[in-house]
């Protein structure tokens, strides 16, 4: 009977190890579809030009940083150039065909990729830009934000 009972508990420790494993990759699954869901609805609103949308995609606090081509802004200083950028464009779109995403966390998920940018401007002038970004989401109360994104962007043509 012992034998049983120890072959049982045996059994019980590796299903329970099991069910934990399989449980956690289930949350990180969860966590990069969430965060993708959120940068596809960032993406969105950028296309809309609606720059008060897409910016609400961003976390507002104090740990929040874009470093673009080595030059680093804070929040505030990030969102009114946007808003002034946004006043100047007649159109863009922001696009992707592969992007990499790693969950750290259960909520810190770190996407990554290339991106391209078509911009036309209220001129008509047409600009494509190669974007190459590094892109930290944090969960934050139950919300995916952009808190830190490193990014070079080069112009591709105009």
């Amino acid at each position: 009977m012992k034998k049983y009972l120890k072959t049982f508990l045996s059994l019980g420790l590796c299903l329970s190890f099991s069910y934990s494993f399989s449980q956690a990759k289930a949350d990180t699954a969860k966590a990069n579809k969430e965060a993708l869901t959120t940068f596809n609805d960032y993406l969105a609103a950028y296309k809309e030009n609606d720059m008060s949308k897409a910016i609400s995609y961003f976390s507002n606090s104090k740990d929040f940083l874009i470093l673009t081509n080595g030059k680093a802004a804070n929040y505030e200083e990030f969102t009114a150039s946007a808003r002034t950028f946004s006043s100047q464009i007649k159109k863009h779109v922001l696009r992707y065909d592969t992007i990499y995403i790693r969950n750290i966390d259960p909520n810190a998920v770190l996407i990554m990729g290339p991106l391209h940018e078509s911009v036309t401007d209220t001129n008509d002038r047409q600009f494509e830009l190669d974007v190459t970004a590094s892109i930290l989401m944090l969960k934050r109360e139950g919300q995916w934000k952009i808190t830190y994104v490193t990014q070079v962007v080069q112009l591709k043509s105009n």
